[in-house]
C-alpha cells in the first residue's frame, strides 16, 4: 500500500488540496501509519500461523511417531491418493541408467526390470480407484508376528516368507491372535526409509504376479501391522502383515507352545488359552461343559503347532473332538 504513495501522487493530491494542505498532511500521514500497522499484521500472521505450525507438526510427527507407523502413513497415501503417490514415485525415474538406479551419494542399486517397471507401476497408480486407508494404530498381534519373521530371519540373513520352523505368514499371524477372511505378508530388504521401502514393494520389480504390489492395493485388506529391523546380509528388512480383520489375542500367550490342562471348571489359564481358538463353536462348547463343575470334565491337548484336541466327559458319557489352526 505504500508504493501506492508515489511522488507523482503525492503532488497530484497536494494540488486538489491546495486550499487545505495541514489537512492533506494529516491525511497522507494517517494512510502511512495504516498501511504500515497492515504490512506489519500480515508479516506476523504469516509467522505466526504458517511457519511455525509447519515446523512444530513435522517436529511432532517425527518425534511422536516410528518407523513402522511412518511406513504406514506411506502405504495410507498411496490407497487413499494414489494418483498422487504415482506422480511422487515418477521423480525416480530421473536416477534410472539402464538396469541401475544411481540416486547422488548412493550406492547403485541393480535391477531386473529397469525403468519398465516403475513406469507399468505408475500406470496402475493412475488407475486405481482410492481406497480406505488401513487402520491405525496398528494391531498389535500383527506387530508381533512381523517382528518374529525379523527376529528369526535378519540375523541370519535369510529371506523369503518361510520361518526357520516352516511357519508360513498365516500360521504367525495366528499365533498372536487371530487373523480372518484374507491375510498375506509383504518384505522389504535394503531400506530403512518409509517412502522407499512402500516405492520398492510397489514397483515390484523381478516379482511377475507383483504380489506386493497387490497386498498393499488390496481394498478389503483394513489391518496391518509393520516391524523394521537389522538384516545381516541387507542391512535392513520391514516385515509388513495385512489382513482382512484381526482379533489380537492374549498379549503373553504364544500359539507356538503347546498347551494342556484338565480341568472340572473353568480357571484363568483355559480362559486365557481359549483366546486362541479361532472356531467359535468348540470355545462354546469348551466354556459350556466347564459352567457345571460337578458334571463335566474337560481336557486340552494343544501341541502348539496348531492342532487341538478336546475330550469333554460327562455321567452321560464323552465326546472328543479335533481341530487344527494356525
Amino acid at each position: 500500500m505504500l508504493q501506492l504513495l508515489t511522488p507523482e501522487l503525492v503532488q497530484k493530491l497536494a494540488v486538489a488540496c491546495h486550499n487545505n494542505p495541514q489537512a492533506f498532511e494529516q491525511a497522507v500521514q494517517k494512510i502511512k501509519t495504516a498501511a504500515a500497522a497492515i504490512t506489519t499484521t500480515t508479516a506476523s500472521t504469516t509467522a505466526s500461523t504458517t511457519a511455525p505450525t509447519i515446523a512444530s507438526t513435522t517436529a511432532s510427527t517425527t518425534a511422536s511417531t516410528t518407523l513402522e507407523e511412518q511406513v504406514v502413513v506411506q502405504l495410507n497415501l498411496c490407497r487413499t491418493d494414489p494418483k498422487a503417490f504415482a506422480l511422487k514415485m515418477k521423480e525416480t525415474a530421473q536416477y534410472y541408467d539402464g538396469l541401475h538406479i544411481k540416486r547422488p551419494n548412493e550406492t547403485t542399486l541393480v535391477t531386473n526390470e529397469g525403468i519398465a517397471a516403475l513406469n507399468e507401476c505408475i500406470e496402475v497408480l493412475n488407475k486405481t480407484t482410492p481406497m480406505a486407508a488401513l487402520t491405525l494404530p496398528m494391531q498389535l498381534g500383527l506387530c508381533q508376528s512381523a517382528k518374529s519373521h525379523n527376529d528369526d530371519t535378519g540375523p541370519s540373513g535369510t529371506t523369503g516368507h518361510a520361518g526357520s520352523d516352516g511357519s508360513q505368514p498365516a500360521d504367525r499371524m495366528n499365533r498372536y491372535g487371530l487373523w480372518s477372511g484374507a491375510c498375506a505378508e509383504n518384505i522389504s530388504y535394503g531400506h530403512s526409509d518409509p517412502f522407499r521401502i512402500v516405492e520398492q514393494l510397489l514397483r515390484d520389480d523381478g516379482v511377475s504376479s507383483r504380489g506386493h504390489r497387490t497386498n498393499i492395493l488390496t481394498s478389503s485388506f483394513t489391518k496391518v501391522g509393520v516391524a523394521i529391523s537389522d538384516h545381516k546380509t541387507y542391512n535392513k528388512m520391514c516385515t509388513q502383515n495385512f489382513a482382512n480383520e484381526y482379533k489380537d489375542g492374549a498379549a503373553d500367550f504364544d500359539r507356538s507352545q503347546s498347551f494342556q490342562a484338565t480341568a472340572t471348571k473353568m480357571n484363568k489359564e483355559i480362559e486365557q488359552f481359549l483366546t486362541i481358538v479361532p472356531f467359535v463353536q468348540i470355545v462354546e462348547k469348551i466354556k459350556n461343559a466347564l459352567k457345571d463343575s460337578t458334571s463335566n470334565t474337560v481336557s486340552i491337548n494343544y501341541n502348539g503347532k496348531g492342532t487341538l484336541a478336546v475330550e469333554i466327559k460327562s455321567k452321560g458319557g464323552s465326546s472328543s473332538f479335533n481341530c487344527t489352526f494356525g
